[in-house]
């Protein structure tokens, strides 16, 4: 348990990362391969981040790994998008810079569950976490709508990518044929440190979360529709540990108010978000409609699971 199953969880998925762009699979069984990459690579990221959730956090660990991830990530991620190295190098670049996004992701998500006083308050996180993401992702004013419009390949450039199975080697980077947003597995990070901090259901949280995000992606894959993945992911948490929680009648009308309030907000950008769309796209020919939006096919970013996606490739949130 702890950092370092943490770390072989990471090594594996560096590993099938490098390797699936030097290993094409036989035409007949891309569709195959394929599903048992997208299993892989959303099984693994969940399982690494339930054995970190099993150490002794300190802040100060939290937020050394979440400084060597955001790194990581990010001087990789530029090397790889200028073209700055290829082939094997650019391969092995873009799989680390992969994993340091998992590891800030998790020290983050570790900083955030050492500041929960108790357990009772997953409960209105959860429930907040998974009404905002639902407003971010399909509401047309959403931070994350809106940064689609602007850059359709944002999400290639600071999500997990889920690889696309090809019958062809690209003795480089492989392509990816969907995301999992950098949210989803912050906030998976924070349930499961809290989770086991209280001693609550972990193994069962991990149990019934890994098949309910494969079906969540494979959802988003089959119909290309942005799917908000903080709802599946609060509502196991909450569905599997419920009664390990005792709220108060107080408890209960806050988390009732917050949810409430993020309905009003998602309602309000429903009914204002295609007036201001149209009113930008009337005024300004060079607005953000003109931009073109990411084809559909991947899960939501906020993976939460969604579609976009780099060229010429399918793309989730």
């Amino acid at each position: 348990s702890g950092l370092p199953w943490f770390a072989g969880v990471l090594a594996l998925l560096f590993g099938l990362n490098v390797g699936l762009g030097y290993l094409p699979a036989p035409p007949s069984l891309v569709g195959a391969i394929g599903l048992i990459v997208t299993i892989l690579f959303i099984g693994l990221p969940v399982l690494g981040l339930y054995r970190a959730g099993d150490h002794p956090w300190t802040p100060k660990l939290a937020a050394a790994l979440v400084l060597v991830g955001i790194a990581t990530q990010a001087i990789l991620t530029v090397l790889v998008r200028q073209n700055m190295v290829t082939g094997m190098v650019a391969a092995i670049a873009q799989a680390l810079s992969q994993t340091g996004l998992v590891v800030w992701c998790a020290g983050l998500g570790a900083l955030l569950a050492t500041t929960l006083k108790e357990k009772n308050l997953l409960v209105p996180v959860s429930a907040f976490l998974a009404a905002f993401d639902i407003f971010l992702v399909l509401n047309p004013l959403g931070i994350t709508n809106q940064m689609l419009k602007a850059d359709p390949q944002i999400l290639s450039k600071v999500a997990l990518s889920v690889p696309k199975v090809q019958s062809t080697p690209t003795f480089g980077p492989v392509s990816p044929a969907a995301f999992v947003g950098p949210a989803d597995l912050l906030f998976m990070a924070m349930f499961f440190v809290a989770i086991f901090r209280f001693k609550m259901r972990a193994k069962e949280t991990l149990t019934a979360l890994i098949p309910t995000l494969v079906v969540y992606m494979a959802i988003v894959l089959g119909t290309g529709w942005p799917l908000p993945a903080m709802v599946p992911i609060g509502l196991v948490v909450l569905i599997v540990n419920w009664k390990e929680f005792t709220l108060s009648k107080d408890e209960w009308v806050s988390t009732g108010v917050v949810v409430a309030f993020i309905a009003l907000l998602f309602a309000a950008g429903m009914y204002f978000g295609p007036r201001v769309a149209s009113s930008r796209s009337e005024g300004d020919s060079g607005s953000i409609e003109a931009v073109p939006t990411p084809e559909p096919g991947g899960p939501n970013q906020s993976p939460s699971e969604s579609p976009t996606v780099p060229e010429n490739t399918p793309s989730p949130q």
